[in-house]
């Protein structure tokens, strides 16, 4: 149709009299091909539930590091909370608010059937909590990371549920966001604008930790470890040096400093060179 993603999305919530009646024929359309329970399943597994998880089944594994079906009363009454603010009542940004929600959920159960008075209170007395993995919160940048390098197929436009395999390791992750987090918080004055980047890759490539700045507790943030685009300065030399090496170059090898020009494709040709640097002599 020539759409745009964003003319898409912004049409998809464009409020109208036909959109309202399409609707309403869609509605009755899928409830002569589905039952109430099918419908609900169908919304429950495709739901945003917050913290990046769609579906009640990754909320469970990404809230409680559990299936669905493992859940206790409080922890479900939890992902059932979230659904009318998933953003807002997401645990992972209020714990508090969350834990709230759940308990006027769980009295809502109690006033249906589901629970009786003693396991309302029961769970009521204890609210659900995260599970470590949740509240390390580690690896947003990594994630970030993915799901930008990805095809658009796959990590936007799907209505599938999709499962990314990574390198991520969650121990070096935490261990690299902590010992940055140290840094600024031992070694950085508050006032300070610094920031630095992070990435740890094992001897196959694979890149097993990342961190892209200061902030490491948030998701979406600019990554600096894969989207500043600044030159490496003196911090190349090594990789220069450990070629030369491999080449056969000596440390006593004398390389005349003089310009010197090469074509690159699509760019034409480029000079580097240093400011203020006479050149001509040997290194």
């Amino acid at each position: 149709s020539g759409m745009t993603e964003k003319e898409y999305e912004a049409d998809c919530r464009r409020s109208s009299l036909s959109r309202k009646a399409k609707e309403a024929l869609f509605a009755v359309a899928m409830e002569l091909k589905y039952s109430k329970n099918d419908i609900l399943s169908i919304y429950l597994n495709r739901a945003y539930m917050g913290g990046g998880a769609f579906g009640a089944e990754a909320a469970a594994q990404r809230f409680f590091g559990k299936p669905s079906a493992a859940l206790s009363a409080s922890e479900g009454a939890m992902l059932a909370g979230l659904l009318t603010a998933p953003t807002t009542l997401s645990p992972t940004n209020n714990l508090d608010r969350s834990q709230s929600r759940a308990a006027t959920v769980i009295r809502l159960m109690e006033g249906q059937g589901y629970l009786t008075a003693a396991e309302a209170d029961e769970a009521i007395a204890n609210p659900a909590q995260l599970s470590e993995a949740a509240e390390a919160e580690a690896g947003g940048y990594f994630a970030d990371w993915v799901m930008s390098s990805g095809p658009e197929f796959f990590t936007r436009n799907t209505t599938e549920d999709v499962i990314i395999k990574t390198t991520l390791d969650q121990r070096i992750q935490r261990a690299a966001e902590d010992g940055l987090k140290w840094i600024f918080e031992n070694k950085v004055k508050d006032t300070s604008k610094a920031q630095a980047a992070i990435v740890v890759m094992s001897s196959d490539g694979a890149v097993r930790a990342l961190v892209g700045g200061r902030k490491t507790k948030v998701a979406g943030a600019f990554n600096r470890a894969t989207q500043a685009m600044r030159q490496t300065g003196s911090a190349f030399k090594p990789f220069i040096y450990a070629a030369a090496l491999d080449l056969g170059y000596s440390p006593d090898d004398i390389i005349v400093d003089e310009p010197y020009c090469l074509n690159i494709p699509g760019s034409g040709e480029w000079c580097p060179e240093l400011v203020e640097h006479p050149g001509g002599k040997g290194l």
